[in-house]
Parts: C-alpha cells; structure tokens; sequence
C-alpha cells in the first residue's frame, strides 16, 4: 500500500496502482492492454 501511495499519478484507478506497486516490488508481469501501466516501468503482456 506504500508503494502504491508512492507512485506518480499517471494512474488514478487504485486498484491498478495496487497491481502496479505489487508488481515493482515482487518483479512479476502483468496481463494488461492497458498502455497507462508501461508509463510505471513494469512488464507487460498484452
């Protein structure tokens, strides 16, 4: 939850910062269209 409190506003959905900020802090990918979430840095499958 600090993590994802500790990101840049790029996203607004909490729910996505969550995935995001879980994903930064474990090194996993994430199944996303979503282009707002490359913005973050994180690996992505679409």
């Amino acid at each position: 939850m600090i993590r994802a409190a500790q990101l840049p506003d790029f996203q607004k959905d909490p729910v996505d910062r969550i995935i995001i900020a879980t994903s930064l802090v474990y090194d996993l990918m994430i199944v996303t269209g979503d282009s707002k979430f490359l913005q973050y840095g994180v690996r992505t499958i679409c």
